[in-house]
């Protein structure tokens, strides 16, 4: 009994030898959190889960998802019946939004308004963007009753049209008026059945010491026949959607048609550069590097290599950072949507913790993650328990004796 108690207590003191090492030899952290602050072209779903009708009424009286494409149905109000989705991570992010328009209206001369168009920024009813073609004969021009009239932007920012804008053609300076804008399209022989291609990016720069949203518009003919100009471009810059609590909400893009039956189709969102120069006040410099560091698809092998390093580089990234840029990333997610910033910063930094205590833990016993170094020990370790027990039952006989 006695030496069956003495090769247990051997046996176990080698396992716990070479548990130490199995242990110590498997300390790795979990996969990388999906890195990656989302870059250019991305997947439209078609999906009618992931889109919504804004407006009064009844959503599929409106607007109808096919697997390639929108069609809106036809009537509606002004800037009524918007068609958003929200499947891209716009909170933090330069964009293109883009799609073809195909109407069904035909006859001149035009006896009646319609509109096509895009939605780059939408918050809430009270908070929107919308850039749309327009058509109209007022019988005040002539070439009005065979084309296209213009292409015009008009907003609502914190529940009013009276909004802060910048634009050439209002000398770039800050302007405080009711924001309606055009862009006009002369010559162009479009009717809505010749259908057009809607560009619109939105980027997020200082203009004149103010935080603003830069909408950059183009247009042009899908049929070269009945507008021989190739692309017509716009751009408005508006203060209020980047300099007040809008900055902190994700917006929804979409579409938006009045008056006609419109086909939208090739539609196309594609994440644009982001730099720090362009992006200055609307966070720091500070929180766009930290961005980067929490983003940064090696970042777990950075800790797995020198995790006291890696947590203290990255709390001192975190001790950088402004009650601003914290109230700004609180809302803020990358890798398609999937993680929040600062919840990614709590896990790299719990995670750099628990190998340090691992570290710690195993160098009692001799690990390294150098194995000519562990081995010898583990090695010594077992040699030495086993003449232990020898020597206890050598001493154990001699008594018996």
């Amino acid at each position: 009994m006695k030496k069956s108690k003495i090769l247990i207590a051997t046996l176990c003191t080698f396992c716990f030898g070479l548990g130490a090492f199995a242990i110590g030899a498997n300390v790795q952290g979990p996969k990388a959190v999906e890195a990656a602050v989302p870059s250019g072209a991305q997947t439209v779903s078609f999906d009618s889960a992931d889109w919504a009708h804004y407006g009064s009424g009844t959503g599929s009286d409106y607007w109808q998802v096919n697997s390639d494409n929108f069609k809106f149905l036809g009537n509606g109000g002004f800037t009524d019946h918007v068609f958003l989705t929200e499947q891209f991570d716009t909170t933090l992010a330069n964009y293109t939004f883009s799609a073809d328009f195909v109407g069904t209206y035909s006859t001149t001369p035009i006896d009646k308004e319609m509109h096509a168009g895009i939605v780059p920024w939408y918050v809430d009813s009270n908070n929107w963007i919308i850039v749309y073609a327009q058509w109209w004969n007022p019988g005040v021009e002539a070439r009005l009753a065979t084309e296209m009239r213009e292409v015009s932007i008009f907003c609502k920012i914190n529940g009013t049209e009276f909004v802060y804008f910048m634009s050439y053609e209002d000398g770039w300076g800050w302007h405080n008026s009711t924001c309606w804008h055009d862009k006009w399209t002369n010559g162009n022989n479009l009717l809505p059945v010749n259908g057009f291609h809607l560009s619109v990016t939105k980027s997020r720069l200082m203009e004149a010491g103010v935080a603003s949203d830069w909408i950059d518009l183009s247009v042009s003919s899908l049929d070269q026949t009945t507008w021989s100009t190739s692309t017509y471009h716009g751009e408005w810059k508006f203060r209020d959607t980047a300099d007040t609590n809008n900055r902190y909400e994700k917006p929804l893009v979409g579409f938006y048609c009045q008056n006609d039956v419109f086909t939208v189709s090739n539609v196309a969102f594609n994440y644009d550069a982001y730099t720090v120069d362009n992006a200055a006040g609307f966070i720091s410099t500070n929180a766009y590097n930290f961005l980067d560091t929490i983003s940064d698809s090696s970042l777990c092998a950075t800790i797995d290599a020198n995790p006291e390093t890696a947590k203290s580089d990255l709390e001192s990234a975190y001790a950088g950072l402004t009650s601003d840029d914290k109230a700004r990333l609180a809302n803020v997610t990358y890798g398609g949507g999937k993680h929040n910033v600062l919840s990614a910063y709590e896990y790299y930094v719990a995670y750099a913790q628990s190998l340090i205590n691992n570290h710690n833990a195993l160098a009692i016993i001799g690990y390294s993650e150098d194995t000519s170094v562990f081995y010898p020990v583990l090695i010594i370790t077992a040699i030495s328990a086993i003449t232990l027990c020898g020597f206890v039952v050598l001493k154990r006989k001699t008594r018996n004796k």
